[in-house]
């Protein structure tokens, strides 16, 4: 957070297969959500271009830090995470990372405030799940160097969605 808020971080910008990220995303994150039970469902939309140039360090470390708190956040159900095209043409294609959740959900008051430092979804949080309420700000400014935007959708008890739409250029072939 103290390299991004100082402009010491550097957004690479390198060839990348989107999906593969993704997958690769799952994969370190499955057997964490086998132990609690819950399916990790990986969707890869029709369209998705194969090689794009971006950041795929960071896309793992935002994805990473979405999917963790979901399956953190999740005691039965299932973390579904969905990439699909939300605008293409040379020379960018805007791809949707979406990460969603049948877990405990964010209260309405406590949305319009998730992405601020050292903020959980309520005083109880901390206590029950831990954490440093770091991650989401950190998420929020990895993709916001990369372009994009994160947002959430939410209802309490019912699950979340973090959508991060990011224009990736597509390499000349």
């Amino acid at each position: 957070l103290s390299k991004i808020e100082a402009g010491k971080l550097r957004i690479d910008a390198v060839p990348m297969d989107p999906a593969g990220v993704l997958e690769d995303v799952a994969q370190l994150f499955a057997e964490r959500a086998q132990s609690k039970g819950l399916a990790l469902v990986c969707d890869v939309a029709p369209g998705v271009p194969s090689h794009v140039v971006g950041d795929p360090v960071r896309l793992r470390q935002v994805l990473g830090n979405l999917v963790g708190n979901a399956i953190k956040f999740t005691h039965r159900g299932h973390v579904l995470l969905r990439l699909e095209v939300v605008a293409a043409g040379p020379p960018v294609a805007t791809l949707r990372y979406t990460v969603r959740d049948t877990g405990i959900g964010i209260p309405a008051a406590a949305r319009e405030h998730i992405f601020d430092a050292f903020t959980q979804g309520d005083g109880g949080t901390t206590r029950r799940f831990g954490g440093t309420g770091l991650g989401l700000t950190i998420s929020r400014d990895l993709v916001a160097l990369m372009g994009g935007h994160l947002g959430v959708d939410s209802v309490e008890g019912d699950g979340s969605q973090f959508s991060c739409d990011l224009p990736l250029a597509m390499p000349d072939d």
